[in-house]
């Protein structure tokens, strides 16, 4: 029996969750997420000693960081710059691209000036200042990237604030943030940008999580139909004609065919080794497993020179 593994990015959508309750710390629920595919899950729950925060762990946190897809990323939090029930908190996850700016997703502040559930990113200053905000957004430091995985941990502190909080029973505190839906580093072991030139990427080490691949099928399908994975087209088949070595610049079609106005397409590559075949994962709730490799069509195309 085969197994599976990919080389390019899947992304899935993730069911909406109930932002937590007025007077209750604000946490994962509550943020909001403006691009598909990414969600917030707990890696350190609260409450955790300030003194962690204040460690070689997050002593030294980024301000900045790039994703494995080449954009910037940043945390920032806002003020409204006022008081009241108008008051406005909120950070933003921000990536920059070359097609500009966006923001991921979001948590606010909630409440007025005699109580409200904040949360602060770590180093955040103090919103009584009236130097803190200069007009502007101010980019926090304390987060760490991780390329492997695709996900940003970003340490926050959930509180309440004003004379009315109820101090006795809120349960917040200082915890980590996991924000997950970044391309992991797996998922883009081949590449590639849209040219009119050949399709290639270079042969990884440990591909698909094989010690070696004896050889490489690409297909191709509309991507309307991408996860239907007995509609991929072969387009190039078993090659090279000898073993690929990691770090081999291979050719998967000298030409690309070109889709209609509209429409677009997707390319996978399959790695073989030893009988076995991978292609991908795909996620069933919080379970990742190997796709079938019986919906992939035979590739019998011949090779392309």
């Amino acid at each position: 029996m085969r197994a599976t593994g990919v080389f390019f990015a899947v992304f899935f959508s993730v069911l909406p969750v109930v932002a937590s309750e007025p007077g209750q710390p604000l946490d994962c629920s509550d943020w909001v997420f403006q691009v598909p595919g990414f969600r917030c899950s707990v890696f350190l729950p609260p409450p955790q000693p300030e003194q962690t925060f204040q460690s070689a762990w997050w002593a030294r946190g980024n301000n900045i960081a790039a994703d494995n897809e080449g954009n910037l990323v940043i945390v920032q939090e806002r003020s409204g710059g006022g008081s009241g029930a108008g008051f406005v908190d909120r950070i933003e996850l921000v990536r920059l691209s070359r097609n500009g700016e966006e923001v991921i997703g979001f948590v606010e502040s909630r409440g007025d000036n005699l109580w409200r559930d904040r949360i602060w990113p770590k180093d955040a200053c103090d919103v009584s200042s009236s130097t803190c905000w200069g007009g502007g957004p101010r980019i926090e430091e304390g987060f760490t990237f991780d390329p492997v995985n695709g996900r940003l941990f970003l340490p926050l502190r959930s509180f309440c604030y004003g004379p009315n909080c109820p101090s006795t029973t809120y349960g917040g505190g200082w915890w980590v943030a996991v924000i997950e839906g970044f391309a992991p580093l797996l998922e883009i072991f081949q590449s590639y940008q849209p040219t009119s030139g050949a399709l290639t990427f270079i042969a990884p080490r440990i591909p698909e999580g094989f010690p070696a691949a004896d050889y490489f099928d690409t297909y191709y399908g509309d991507i309307a139909t991408m996860g239907d994975w007995s509609q991929a087209q072969p387009l190039r088949c078993n090659y090279p004609a000898t073993l690929p070595h990691a770090g081999d610049y291979l050719t998967a079609s000298d030409t690309l065919p070109n889709p209609s106005a509209g429409q677009g397409y997707y390319y996978v590559t399959a790695a073989t080794y030893q009988g076995q075949t991978r292609y991908g994962r795909k996620r069933q709730g919080a379970i990742m497993s190997g796709r079938d490799p019986s919906l992939l069509p035979a590739c019998v195309q011949p090779e392309i020179n």
